[in-house]
C-alpha cells in the first residue's frame, strides 16, 4: 500500500507541474489575445476590411488556443482530484491545486465583441 501512495504522490507532482506549465501557456496566449484586440481597436480607424478580417482571424485563433489550453488545465485538475481521492489528504491536495486558480484568467474575460466592424 505504501508503494501505491508513493506512485500516486509522484503522479500528482507530475500533474501539478503540468498544471503550472499549462497555466503559464494559457496566460501567455491570453496576453497575446489582449494585444491583438488592442491592435485591432487602435488600427480600426484606418484599416481596410481585409486587414480587419485578418486581425479578427488572428484573435479567433488566439481565443481557440486559449480555450484548448483551459481544457488541458481542467483535465489536469480533474486528474489531480482523482489522485487526491486515491491517496492524498484533502488539505495537501487543496494546497497544491489552489495556486492555479488564482493565476488563471479565462478567455471569456476578454470580450470578442469589442472589435468594431
Amino acid at each position: 500500500m505504501g508503494r501505491d501512495v508513493t506512485q500516486a504522490d509522484e503522479a500528482y507532482r507530475d500533474l501539478e507541474e503540468n498544471v503550472y506549465i499549462t497555466t503559464g501557456k494559457s496566460y501567455d496566449l491570453e496576453k497575446k489575445l489582449q494585444e491583438l484586440e488592442e491592435i485591432a481597436r487602435s488600427h480600426y480607424c484606418g484599416t481596410t476590411d481585409s486587414e480587419l478580417s485578418e486581425l479578427e482571424d488572428k484573435v479567433a485563433q488566439a481565443a481557440a488556443k486559449v480555450h484548448s489550453t483551459e481544457s488541458e488545465v481542467s483535465d489536469i485538475e480533474n486528474k489531480i482530484a482523482a489522485l487526491s481521492a486515491v491517496g492524498m489528504t484533502g488539505d495537501k491536495a487543496k494546497r497544491r491545486a489552489s495556486g492555479t486558480h488564482h493565476r488563471r484568467r479565462l478567455s471569456h474575460d476578454f470580450p470578442m465583441s469589442t472589435i468594431k466592424q
